[in-house]
Formats: C-alpha cells, sequence, structure tokens
C-alpha cells in the first residue's frame, strides 16, 4: 500500500492548508468553527492512516507487540477522526464543506484499503 502514500501527502498538504486557513476565521461564527474543528480532526486522520500504511508495510508478518499496540492506538484514533471530519464538512459552508466532506470520504477509503490489503492472497493459490 506504499502507492498510498503520495495521495496521502497530498491530501495532508491540503488539509493543513484548509485548517491553516481556518484558523484565522474560526470565530467568526459557528460554521467557520466546525470547519476549523474538521481540518483538525482531518490532519489527525490523515497522519494516523499515513504512519498505520508506513508501519504494515515495513512489517508485514513480524511485528512485535509495541508495533500492534501503536497500530490499535491509531486505529481508534482513526475511527473517531473521519466521522468527527465528516459531521464538520456537512455543518460548514463553501468549499470548506466540499474539501471536508471529500477528504474524509478519501481518508476513509485510504484506511479501508489498507486495512483490507493485510487479510491475505486474494487470487488463486500458489502451488
Amino acid at each position: 500500500m506504499i502507492i498510498l502514500f503520495p495521495l496521502a501527502l497530498i491530501l495532508a498538504a491540503l488539509m493543513v492548508s484548509g485548517l491553516l486557513f481556518s484558523r484565522k476565521q474560526r470565530g467568526v461564527d459557528r460554521r467557520h468553527f466546525a470547519a476549523f474543528v474538521g481540518f483538525t480532526a482531518a490532519v489527525v486522520a490523515v497522519t494516523a492512516t499515513t504512519f498505520e500504511l508506513l508501519v504494515t508495510d515495513f512489517y508485514p508478518h513480524s511485528m512485535s507487540r509495541a508495533w500492534g499496540e501503536f497500530l490499535f492506538a491509531t486505529c481508534i484514533i482513526v475511527t473517531f477522526s473521519i466521522p468527527i471530519t465528516f459531521l464538520a464538512g456537512l455543518l460548514s459552508r463553501g468549499t470548506q464543506r466540499v474539501a471536508l466532506v471529500s477528504g474524509g470520504i478519501v481518508v476513509a477509503l485510504m484506511y479501508i484499503s489498507g486495512l483490507v490489503s493485510h487479510f491475505g492472497y486474494w487470487g488463486f493459490p500458489r502451488r
């Protein structure tokens, strides 16, 4: 799943730029504050998903207990960050709404594809 790493970097750059832009406007009204919270959760979700993809690519079969516990913690973080991002996207307005909703969907698909890729070989058994 190292193929998803460039996508994760591009998405992280977009979410960080959205976070920096929404940080200046977070006190205007509730919709701008929702966008700020959403971009914060999106940055956390993208970072945790990227760490998870990298760790599972480097240690596909023999993983220590510490790495397993680290992955469990990142899975919990991502599981809570993605719905927060999506919900904040629904509560915000304009281009921030589009960025948060689509970013939440892309991070969720990256997370699910990372999970599914470690279930084993999907083709015919090797002889």
